[in-house]
């Protein structure tokens, strides 16, 4: 952008071409000149006093003073300086009025005379001219010579440095898409704040201010696009680079901010990978019994057929981003295609198996091992008493095994020993588990403790004898029930039984409630808040008739 300036000295006449002698070579007894300030602003109209005084006697001097315009260079034609004298006691004038002196490049003004002291007003700036870039104008400067005679000769006294305004930013940097509160500080070529001067934008719309008494002023930039964002300060009344009616070339004092784009949010973290337990959805054995690992791990359990993976727990595991899936029971129980599948999805596979629902159970309770010393066996041919006191078992923590028609298992014996049971919780009658199971047992030093109905075969007088025995440990406030007709959903709904401390209670699909279990649910009255059956198929009257019993 180009630069201007104007001197002004209120004097006509002839131009005078004017040599430029230092200082030091005047004579000692000649006069001497001071000027009240140490340079002139570039661009902007600047007020000094200037003072020419005897040398010996220190008292000012009559006589007339020359003003010279002296460019950076012998090449620089297009600089141009606008003095004007003015009488003490007088105001300013205007720029353009009588009394404006405009010198070219080494011009010098018409003989102005001087009582010693006067106060001068000046304006320099620079046209720009084409093959003279801003950056060659340092060193420019207006030369003052006097003489006692308006003919002359005239004696150079000194030479007053022209330099540019200072426009400073802060910060000096700014991002892209944020919007930046930026502070621009305006100081004239001796620093002193520059006030009522208009700071915007080189090229283009944006927003733009005044500089007020200290010199700054405030604006808020909000740049789209990484960059230089280019601002430049002249006078406010400029309108269009034109400074008290005279169109001149600008900016004059020139900022720099640079916008930087956001900085790159660093790659979002992966979400964590998650474990997720499959078990067959033909026969509980295996979801019931892990219900001890879910419990204790807190992994949901998926139940699927032995041969097809249900399309919904495919999406469930994508949208829980599980990476690996812990499938209970052997490749009859979880086939082997399964397995593939799920590994073709990226996702690890750890099976927990045995080649029957006993050698799983026992697997598993390896697996888990057994801190407390106590477990739990039940009839590994029938799923009522298993369904009732898995939620205890996997609330707790004990391993669940299994007892077949010979009573332990082989499978599962030495894992018993191994894991140092020393008391079990034998759930059902002896037509579930039988007496050899429990000589077993006690054999190897098992304290054990049967918890069963009034009669063989009474899954209903089993579960009201574990929720005697455990009652007083379980939260009752939610009441779960499902239909002792099947086992799906309170097998699905067993892992969030045991997550609320509670129990699944199983009741007739319909009919009234067997004595032993009604009275054990009166015992639950001022503890149950709701009832709440898993199963839908399970009649309304049941339902009624459990909340009747609690006093709901």
């Amino acid at each position: 952008m180009n630069r201007l300036g104007r001197f002004f000295l209120a004097a006509l006449g002839p131009l005078l071409l004017l040599p430029v002698v230092p200082i030091s070579d005047v004579h000692a007894a000649g006069p001497e000149a001071s000027v009240s300030i140490a340079a002139v602003t570039e661009g902007y109209p600047t007020t000094f006093t200037l003072t020419v005084t005897d040398s010996t006697t220190g008292k000012p001097l009559t006589g007339y003073v020359e003003f010279g315009n002296v460019p950076a260079n012998a090449h620089d034609a297009d600089y141009y300086v606008d003095v004007a004298a003015v009488p003490e006691g007088s105001p300013l004038p205007a720029y353009g009025q009588f009394g404006w002196t405009d010198l070219g490049a080494q011009q010098t003004s018409s003989p102005v005379s001087i009582a010693g002291t006067d106060t001068v007003e000046v304006l320099a700036y620079d046209e720009e001219a084409s093959g003279d870039p801003d950056t060659t104008d340092a060193g420019q400067s207006i030369a003052v010579a006097w003489s006692p005679t308006a003919s002359g000769p005239f004696e150079p006294l000194t030479t007053i440095p022209v330099s540019p305004a200072t426009l400073i930013a802060s910060p000096a940097a700014v991002t892209v898409g944020t919007p930046t509160p930026v502070t621009f500080t305006l100081t004239s070529a001796t620093g002193a704040p520059l006030s009522g001067f208009a700071v915007a934008p080189e090229q283009g719309g944006g927003p733009s201010g005044t500089t007020g008494a200290n010199g700054t002023v405030t604006i808020t930039l909000d740049p789209r696009s990484a960059g230089t964002l280019a601002y430049f300060a002249e006078d406010a009344a400029d309108n269009g680079n034109n400074l008290a009616g005279i169109q001149y070339a600008g900016p004059y004092a020139t900022a720099s901010i640079t916008a930087t784009a956001p900085p790159t949010p660093p790659p979002a973290s992966p979400p964590p990978r998650t474990t997720a337990i499959l078990a067959r959805s033909d026969l509980p054995y295996d979801a019931l019994v892990g219900q001890v690992l879910a419990d204790r791990t807190h992994w949901p359990v998926y139940l699927t057929p032995p041969t097809v993976l249900e399309p919904s727990i495919v999406a469930a595991w994508k949208a829980d981003h599980v990476g690996t899936v812990v499938i209970l029971g052997g490749p009859g129980a979880i086939s082997a295609g399964i397995a593939a599948e799920i590994e073709g999805m990226g996702i690890s596979v750890n099976r927990i198996w045995g080649w029957d629902r006993y050698g799983t159970a026992a697997a598993l309770a390896r697996y888990l091992g057994d801190p407390s010393g106590t477990a739990v066996v039940a009839g590994g041919l029938t799923y009522t008493d298993l369904l009732s006191v898995a939620a205890i078992a996997g609330e707790r923590g004990w391993p669940i095994f299994l007892a077949n028609q010979e009573g332990i298992p082989a499978v599962e014996a030495p894992v018993i020993r191994a894991l140092g049971v020393r008391t079990a919780y034998v759930v059902g009658s002896v037509a579930t588990v039988n007496d050899a199971a429990v000589v077993t047992l006690e054999d190897d030093g098992v304290h054990v403790i049967r918890i069963q109905g009034a009669t063989a075969n009474d899954p209903y007088g089993t579960e009201a004898r574990l929720m005697a025995t455990f009652g007083a440990q379980l939260s009752w406030h939610t009441l779960y029930l499902a239909s002792g007709g099947g086992f799906l959903p309170g097998l699905e709904e067993s892992p969030a039984v045991a997550g609320s401390g509670s129990m699944l209670i199983q009741v007739p699909p319909s009919g009234s409630l067997p004595a032993e279990l009604a009275q054990a649910l009166a015992r639950l009255r001022g503890s149950v808040g709701v009832v709440m059956p898993v199963d839908s198929t399970l009649p309304p009257e049941v339902t009624r008739a459990v909340e009747t019993e609690v006093g709901l």
